[in-house]
C-alpha cells in the first residue's frame, strides 16, 4: 500500500482541483481549455495508475488481456499528457505558431503506441 499511497493523494487533489475549476466561470481561451484537458488527463491517468495496482495486487498475470490493455493505457495517457502539456507551455509562452505541428505529433506518437 505504500507504493499507491502517492498516487492515491495525488488522485484525491486533482479531483479537488477539478471540482473548483469546472464549477467557476472561466474564459473560453486556448490556455483555459488546455488547461482543462490537462486536469481531466491527469485525472484518468492516475485512475489508470490505481487500477493497474490493484490488478497486480489481485494477482492478475503479466500476460494477462486485462493487465496488457490497462499498461497500453497507461502509456498512451503519458504520450497524451506530455504532448498537452508541451502545447500549454508553448501557448502561454506565445509561440503559438508552433502548436499546429504539435497536433501531427501527438497523432504520429500516438499511432506509434498503439502498434507497439
Amino acid at each position: 500500500m505504500a507504493n499507491i499511497t502517492f498516487t492515491i493523494c495525488g488522485f484525491i487533489y486533482v479531483f479537488i482541483l477539478i471540482i473548483i475549476f469546472f464549477s467557476r466561470k472561466r474564459s473560453t481561451h486556448l490556455e483555459t481549455r488546455l488547461y482543462s484537458k490537462l486536469l481531466v488527463f491527469t485525472f484518468l491517468g492516475t485512475l489508470f495508475e490505481i487500477v493497474n495496482y490493484v490488478l497486480l495486487n489481485l494477482g492478475i498475470s503479466y500476460n494477462s488481456f486485462v493487465y496488457l490493455l490497462s499498461s497500453k493505457l497507461i502509456l498512451v495517457y503519458y504520450v497524451f499528457w506530455l504532448s498537452f502539456f508541451s502545447m500549454y507551455v508553448n501557448v502561454i509562452s506565445n509561440r503559438e505558431k508552433r502548436n499546429k505541428m504539435y497536433k501531427y505529433i501527438i497523432l504520429f506518437l500516438v499511432l506509434i503506441e498503439i502498434y507497439h
